[in-house]
């Protein structure tokens, strides 16, 4: 058993939806930090943040998860969201996890695709960052979102129409001036990158040789696709997640 909690924070017009997810058991636990990607929301693709939170918590860990400004349950518009508007988000609610009582001052991270990014951002700022989990990172932003090009497309209309979702200059410009790779390189302390071997939207090789280059934990899941749409995946992913945090932070 878990107790469950919706918490909201930040003025009207512009607050941030979200969950916490811990033991029944009154007391103090590290917490695990989870950052959506693209376009994505507080479930992502396969439910796979709810199913993780809850492996965790049967080892000790309380989750948190939420929904970036303009995306999901939380308030704002997509179209205003940007890295580096997400790494804002992702430390205003920090703050919020700061004050709970049942926060040990021990945070882990997950990070999958452009939610990766982010905490390649997050993580280096944040003394309490003990451990980091990137799924699919799209650390190498600006190739994987191809901010030139949209800059020139945008220099020549108003927004870009995504699946239905308005990209728009400042997300194009904020990819431009950021280099998620190079700040991931700050951060110390534990860290594991899980790739699939097939992923479609974020380049496997290049990630890989970069973890290689660096001596980064890498463990990639023969075949996965970018969303690892399948139980074998899928599986994989917790189980090494999960081992990875147990190690790291217990």
């Amino acid at each position: 058993m878990s107790i469950l909690k919706t918490f909201t924070i930040g003025k009207t017009g512009k607050r941030i939806v979200g969950i916490t997810e811990r033991p029944d058991n009154p007391g103090k636990y590290p917490v695990i930090l989870m950052f959506h990607g693209f376009s994505g929301d507080h479930i992502v693709s396969g439910f796979k943040f709810p199913r993780v939170s809850r492996l965790l918590v049967e080892q000790g860990f309380a989750t948190v998860r939420f929904d970036f400004r303009g995306s999901g349950d939380s308030e704002g518009n997509f179209e205003d969201m940007s890295i580096l508007t997400e790494l804002s988000d992702a430390l205003e609610v920090f703050g919020y996890i700061k004050k709970k009582d049942f926060y040990n001052h021990k945070l882990g991270i997950i990070g999958y695709s452009m939610g990766g990014a982010v905490a390649s951002l997050f993580a280096p700022k944040v003394q309490d960052t003990n451990a980091v989990c990137l799924w699919s990172p799209a650390i190498f932003n600006k190739e994987v979102f191809q901010s030139g090009l949209m800059i020139k497309k945008l220099s020549e209309q108003s927004f870009i129409d995504i699946g239905g979702l308005k990209i728009s200059t400042v997300f194009a410009q904020d990819c431009e001036k950021t280099d998620a790779f190079e700040d991931l390189l700050k951060y110390r302390k534990k860290l594991r990158i899980i790739h699939g071997s097939k992923d479609e939207s974020v380049d496997y090789t290049k990630v890989k040789n970069f973890c290689i280059q660096n001596s980064i934990n890498f463990h990639q899941i023969e075949n996965a696709d970018h969303k690892y749409l399948s139980v074998g995946y899928m599986n994989e992913l917790f189980n090494q997640t999960v081992d990875f945090f147990c190690a790291s932070m217990k």
